[in-house]
C-alpha cells in the first residue's frame, strides 16, 4: 500500500516532518492521478496532523497516471 497526499502542501508537510523526526533524506515530491471512481471511501484518510491522504493498495498502483516530478 502507498500513501498519497491529496495536495502538494500536504506532501511537503509530511516530507518536512519525516526528515526532521526520522532523519530521512530529502524527499522528492511527485504528482500523479487516479480515477475518482477507483477511490473507495475507506481509502480516504487523514494522517500526521490532518494531512488529507488517499491510500492506494499495491494491486491498484497500475491505475495511477505516470508521475510528474514537482519538487
Amino acid at each position: 500500500m502507498k500513501y498519497f497526499s491529496t495536495t502538494k502542501e500536504g506532501a511537503r508537510q509530511y516530507a518536512d516532518m519525516a526528515e526532521k523526526a526520522f532523519g530521512d533524506p530529502a524527499y522528492t515530491i511527485v504528482e500523479t492521478e487516479i480515477p475518482t471512481s477507483s477511490i473507495a471511501p475507506e481509502m480516504a484518510i487523514e494522517v500526521d496532523r490532518g494531512i488529507s491522504t488517499v491510500t492506494v493498495p499495491t494491486e491498484m498502483l497500475n491505475e495511477l497516471a505516470p508521475p510528474n516530478f514537482v519538487d
